[in-house]
């Protein structure tokens, strides 16, 4: 799944498009996609780090709402 839209961080890389979410710990090839309900469709984090990546997706959902709010309302996909 590509992602035009997203935001770095400490590290970490999380895209979106208007289906799912991408989780990546950049510099080390691990990556957690996401519907929008944040069940996990694919990922390459260990088992012991999916912890970490639903805590990431609940802290960041809201923010990536609000800016697919932004790109529906100026028209972007």
């Amino acid at each position: 799944m590509e992602c035009d839209d997203f935001f770095e961080e400490d590290g970490i890389r999380l895209g979106y498009n208007a289906d799912t979410v991408t989780i990546t710990e950049i510099g080390y090839g691990r990556k957690a996609v996401l519907d929008n309900e944040g069940n996990v469709l694919s990922s390459t984090f260990p088992k012991d780090s999916l912890d970490f990546v639903h805590r990431y997706f609940r802290q960041n959902y809201e923010m990536i709402e609000r800016a697919r709010s932004i790109d529906r309302k100026y028209g972007h996909d």
